[in-house]
């Protein structure tokens, strides 16, 4: 994986492609879909939960050490959204996993 030697890596080109990704995921496509479009691996789109909640966790901490008791708002809204999604990709899996048996 990755580029061959010598050549370097196109950082603007890495920025659109998870653009690209967000924005589809955003719209409710599959991830196997976004994996295809953006032409990355399954397990890269399964990390788009951990991309949004970086900066909910980030503006938490801030908050904690500013003392404020409503910065961890943020994350008890964004947290049950990531973990619906996470589900969901298990659900999908699994589903994937057991009609590729009943077809074998």
């Amino acid at each position: 994986m990755g580029n061959p030697v010598g050549v370097r890596r196109d950082f603007d080109a890495l920025e659109n492609r998870r653009f690209q990704a967000i924005r589809l995921f955003e719209q409710g496509r599959n991830q196997s879909v976004i994996a295809r479009q953006v032409k990355v691996v399954r397990q890269t789109v399964a990390a788009v939960p951990l991309v949004l909640m970086v900066p909910v966790i980030a503006i938490s901490a801030f908050g904690l050490l500013q003392r404020a008791n409503l910065s961890l708002i943020w994350l008890v809204f964004a947290a049950p959204l990531a973990l619906f999604y996470l589900l969901v990709v298990m659900v999908l899996r699994r589903l994937s996993r057991t009609t590729a048996k009943r077809n074998v």
